[in-house]
């Protein structure tokens, strides 16, 4: 017999994790439950309405800002509880609104898993006292696959970076505006943005000052794009398998991002096996069903 899982998410959490919570089913007696929460809801009566006492694990993919709230619960039930969250990063990051708060958070529940999705945030964190397990974060295999059409951008950023807390990312994306033609696209999630991942040769990533990789990146890697991504260091690349020339391109900063760019444009065949050694590590390593896999493990540990 497996063992049951209760599943509390968001309605309308953004990417959808369902691909995820699918493979689940293949380790646990799955219960998914989606919320929208608001201010007044609590924790401890959604558990009660749940009968979540009858559950053998409890799974809480929620924002940080509802959990902080109900750490008295949480802590109450600790030894069934794990809790996946992505955004831990911003406990490092003094422009974020939530800079020390994730820390203080989990010292009030001390005891429950955390499941973070940076290597060195993970490590900091564990330092800290925290039962901290990493896992990177991925990419859905059922939206983000290489189509293997003719690319015809050949640098590219999709997505948003004029905010406060990523502040830095805009300064590189200017600056490769300015030095190589990049250009900055916004799509609709699903079909439309794989459809343009796949009209990209090489992505640019800059996630600078964020001290690990966002899921962007394992997206433009399974869409056969070239990543030329920002070097995090402290071991985050060792950790995930990324090594610069091999699968991916790194740079330290934006002159070196630059010569990057001029180095791909000199050298298009090598440019392109990179790509699909980059390709490969995503299908293997950040897929949905590989993330899950190493999900069920964090969950029954």
């Amino acid at each position: 017999m497996k063992p049951s899982l209760l599943i509390i998410s968001m309605l309308q959490r953004s990417p959808s994790f369902d691909t995820v919570f699918d493979y689940l089913e293949q380790h646990f007696l799955v219960k998914l439950i989606k919320l929208k929460i608001g201010k007044e809801d609590s924790l401890s009566t959604i558990l009660t309405e749940l009968n979540a006492n009858t559950y053998d694990h409890i799974l809480l993919d929620l924002p940080h800002h509802f959990l902080r709230k109900n750490c008295s619960t949480i802590k109450h039930n600790a030894s069934k509880i794990t809790i996946y969250e992505e955004d831990a990063c911003q406990n490092f990051m003094p422009d974020s609104r939530w800079f020390g708060d994730f820390l203080h958070t989990y010292k009030k529940i001390a005891g429950t898993k955390i499941i973070n999705t940076g290597h060195h945030v993970s490590e900091q964190l564990k330092n800290q006292g925290v039962h901290s397990i990493f896992i990177a974060k991925g990419y859905d295999q059922k939206t983000i696959k290489n189509l293997e059409i003719p690319r015809e951008i050949p640098l590219a950023f999709i997505g948003t970076y004029r905010s406060n807390t990523y502040h830095e990312r805009y300064k590189y994306i200017r600056h490769l505006e300015l030095f190589t033609g990049l250009q900055t696209l916004r799509t609709n999630p699903g079909k439309e943005y794989n459809d343009t991942l796949n009209k990209i040769s090489c992505f640019f990533s800059a996630d600078c000052g964020i001290g690990e990789y966002m899921a962007k990146n394992f997206e433009a890697m399974a869409a056969g794009c070239l990543l030329l991504a920002h070097r995090q260091g402290n071991g985050e690349e060792q950790a995930l398998g990324l090594e610069d020339g091999v699968n991916i391109l790194l740079y330290s900063s934006p002159a070196e991002a630059v010569s990057k760019v001029k180095w791909i444009n000199n050298n298009p065949q090598q440019a392109e096996a990179i790509a699909m050694a980059g390709l490969k590590l995503a299908q293997q390593q950040f897929c949905y069903d590989s993330l899950g896999e190493k999900l069920a493990e964090a969950i029954i540990q």
